[in-house]
């Protein structure tokens, strides 16, 4: 019998979806991001016309291009993103057991493993024998992604965050298993879904106006937490600006999240910064024309749960800033 993945490719033309609003590269050509072409192990990324495609014929739906995206803006077919959601436990594809499976373990974001660990104790993270796998830096990726969420969940007082194991000895990792009946009615029934959505007008990347979406996956884990007492910090992104900033309004226009944002009062404007809502892109120093944006020190846990918004910076007399409209021919 065919492989999930093998035979995936004989049915499935469209094997990951693109949100070219979220995708970084799509909201601006000078986007430095390529996190997903650089981890894909079979070189299916491209771009042109200013949109991210990939190879159907090359891709192997590996998911780890998911794993590394900061926007969540790719949506890998074969993953169930509503099952991860309810998970108690999740193996590598690769790796016997009954958690939910994916095709690799690298395919989990660092909101996917803090959203997992946030909601039940010591959840298991099965891998197959990475070394002899054609993903094998699949499983390197997730090391490092499962060593980044557990410092997060410590710093929020988890104190059993989801534990790596490795599927028993001698247990065949580099073939994945066959497909069997649930795994085609789920796939079926997510595909189906997914069509519809496809159907729908592909709308275009406007630059006038450009959407800012949290990732789901980071909200449903901030809600679960209540903003403590103590003065501890935590390792997070947080931006702080230089002297020379003159309120140009092009970090607020193509942060995709929304962590940037302008107030205008008084006849000033202030540039205000939400800790939550920041995934670190980096879009925001790259496109800053002053270069007066940098990286600040690590906030306090409260300041990453409260959900408040800093002020960064005043500059008295600035325009008032419109999102997006304000270098043509960028």
């Amino acid at each position: 019998m065919f492989g999930l993945d093998k035979w995936l490719k004989l049915i499935d033309p469209e094997p990951v979806l693109i949100n070219q609003s979220a995708c970084l590269r799509a909201r601006h050509v000078r986007a430095a991001c390529r996190a997903c072409s650089d981890i894909c192990p079979s070189g299916a990324f491209g771009f042109a016309d200013r949109r991210l495609t990939v190879d159907a014929s090359l891709c192997s739906r590996c998911g780890l291009c998911l794993g590394v995206c900061p926007t969540a803006a790719l949506q890998v077919r074969v993953i169930d993103e509503a099952a991860l959601d309810g998970a108690v436990d999740v193996r590598c594809s690769r790796a016997p057991g009954d958690g939910v499976a994916v095709p690799c373990l690298g395919a989990l974001s660092h909101d996917h493993l803090v959203d997992l660990g946030s909601r039940r104790p010591g959840v298991a993270l099965t891998a197959g024998e990475c070394e002899a796998c054609p993903l094998a830096r699949g499983g390197t990726l997730a090391k490092a992604t499962l060593a980044a969420a557990t410092v997060t969940l410590k710093a929020l007082d988890v104190t059993e965050p989801p534990q790596w194991r490795t599927a028993a000895a001698g247990y065949p990792g580099g073939e994945q298993a066959a497909v069997n009946r649930r795994e085609l009615l789920a796939f079926w029934g997510r595909s189906a879904v997914q069509t519809g959505r496809s159907l729908l007008p592909d709308r275009e990347v406007n630059p006038v106006k450009l959407p800012a979406k949290v990732p789901g996956r980071r909200l449903r884990w901030l809600k679960r937490f209540t903003p403590p007492e103590h003065d501890r910090r935590i390792a997070w992104p947080t931006r702080v600006v230089r002297a020379g900033c003159n309120g140009c309004t092009i970090c607020v226009g193509f942060c995709p999240t929304g962590a940037l944002t302008a107030r205008e009062e008084d006849g000033n404007w202030t540039l205000l910064f939400q800790v939550a809502s920041c995934v670190d892109c980096k879009m925001c120093i790259s496109l800053c024309p002053r270069r007066v944006l940098e990286p600040g020190e690590a906030p306090l846990v409260r300041e990453l749960l409260g959900g408040t918004s800093q002020d960064l910076v005043t500059v008295a007399g600035a325009d008032r800033p419109v999102a997006g409209g304000f270098r043509p021919g960028r």
